[in-house]
């Protein structure tokens, strides 16, 4: 299979059950894309486009009026500040590892599958795939503390392939392949025979050997073609889609204010580009030859369907900021140590969209509000249960071990052994190992080293 080499395309489901009609792929590409890509994309689409113009006024109202669901104010866009200082945001890299435990770390897992979990990503390499065959995973997973079958090692893995990018923590390409077909094309009246094509020709659909596969499966020319063209829209090595990333600069998704006591969102302007199709493009119709209609009305359907591409996923990234903010309510209105536990599977339900697309759609994705700027990432985090039986976000954990700090005696600060206690004294049972985790990512120095140099 590794000599195997199919077009790259995409891999993320706007959800489970759509079919990836060329409209929908579209919308996902676009859907991934930070503010500062999907300004390229346009630029590049108005060269490619004689049928669309970009709209000069930029302070038109936008179309979206969606109100949230907290009060009646509608969405609207507002012009980038440039007196705003983004400049305090250092570039980000993200590695494929990363993003993958990010997600891991949001998701409901047990003890025994959260270890299973990290054992895997740690065998994913940059392309996406396993770097050792199930025996050699199995075998690396017994070293962990408790024993697993490989049963459940495989149902671990298979929920990781549902991970975006989709399709990673594969064997082998046909692996990776299929996962991505049983997400994306269910509804496809061709999903049948794009299984099977995946299951068992893959060779003969890399060389497209129409004539030995409609001996083989007896199967018309034209639903091979077709069943072909959407393996190839599939990703053969859907890990390079992450990678180490790197943002210089960042321009804010959104603002979120508050307003009369309400808080509201107003979807950046200069992050949403203005296209429309040429008002006179009925007139060029008509003043043209007939065999040149038919090169405009291609034009012409390209162009309605980027102008819907570039709606869906103002739309989506629209709801999406929404429900973050009303989940994470208390954040704005009190601070990290109010923040509540979130989890991508939360948002998914909450507006019918795939736990990967509010993954991709979160990531390089940012909003800027009365505390500043804040990638919508940061908006999620895994719990941990009190005394009390109430769930604590670990962000705002972190939080509340950064006042504690802070307001411990210079000359005798708390050890982490010291700070697991005081937190449960509050309800909260947090490890030594996890505080001096916490502490860690927090910047903060080990109680010795903050005695030496009284800083925090």
């Amino acid at each position: 299979m590794e000599g195997i080499s199919l077009k790259p395309s995409l891999q993320l489901s706007l959800s489970q059950q759509l079919t990836m009609t060329p409209q929908l792929q579209q919308a996902i590409r676009l859907l991934q894309l930070s503010s500062i890509e999907l300004k390229m994309e346009i630029e590049q689409a108005l060269e490619q486009n004689p049928l669309l113009e970009s709209i000069e006024d930029l302070h038109a109202e936008a179309t979206i009026t969606e109100p949230t669901s907290w009060h009646e104010k509608n969405i609207h866009s507002t012009s980038f500040n440039r007196d705003f200082n983004f400049e305090s945001l250092p570039p980000k890299k993200e590695s494929l590892k990363e993003y993958l435990s990010w997600q891991l770390n949001l998701t409901p897992f047990s003890r025994a599958e959260h270890d299973i979990a990290s054992m895997i990503i740690d065998s994913i390499q940059d392309n996406g795939y396993l770097c050792c065959s199930p025996t050699e995973l199995y075998d690396a997973c017994k070293t962990l503390a408790h024993q697993s079958s490989g049963i459940e090692i495989e149902a671990v893995r298979h929920q990781l392939q549902l991970f975006d990018p989709l399709g990673i923590a594969s064997y082998n390409l046909q692996d990776s392949l299929e996962v991505q077909c049983r997400q994306l094309y269910t509804l496809d009246p061709l999903f049948s025979l794009i299984l099977t094509l995946i299951q068992k020709h893959l060779p003969l659909v890399a060389k497209r050997d129409i004539l030995s596969l409609e001996k083989l499966l007896k199967v018309p020319a034209k639903d091979l073609n077709l069943a072909i063209e959407s393996i190839q829209r599939l990703n053969p090595n859907p890990g390079l889609d992450v990678g180490e990333r790197e943002t210089a600069y960042i321009i804010p998704d959104a603002f979120v204010t508050k307003h009369q006591g309400e808080w509201t969102i107003s979807l950046n302007q200069e992050a949403l580009p203005q296209v429309r199709i040429q008002s006179d493009y009925a007139a060029l119709l008509k003043n043209v030859k007939t065999e040149d209609q038919e090169y405009i009305q291609a034009h012409l359907r390209e162009a309605r369907w980027f102008l819907k591409s570039l709606e869906t996923r103002h739309q989506t990234l629209y709801k999406v900021i929404r429900a973050i903010i009303e989940h994470q309510h208390n954040f704005f209105e009190h601070g990290e140590e109010a923040m509540r536990p979130l989890i991508l599977q939360d948002i998914a339900s909450l507006i019918g969209i795939h736990e990967s697309t509010v993954s991709r759609i979160t990531s390089q994705k940012y909003i800027y509000t009365p505390r500043g700027m804040y990638e919508l990432k940061y908006f999620f985090s895994s719990h941990i249960d009190t005394t009390q039986g109430l769930e604590y976000s670990t962000t705002a954990i972190r939080a509340l071990l950064k006042k504690i700090i802070s307001a411990e005696p210079s000359q005798k600060p708390f050890s982490d052994t010291q700070l697991s206690h005081l937190l449960e004294e509050q309800g909260i049972k947090v490890a030594r190992r996890t505080i001096s985790k916490y502490r860690e990512a927090l910047g903060i120095l080990p109680s010795h080293e903050r005695k030496r140099f009284k800083i925090l």
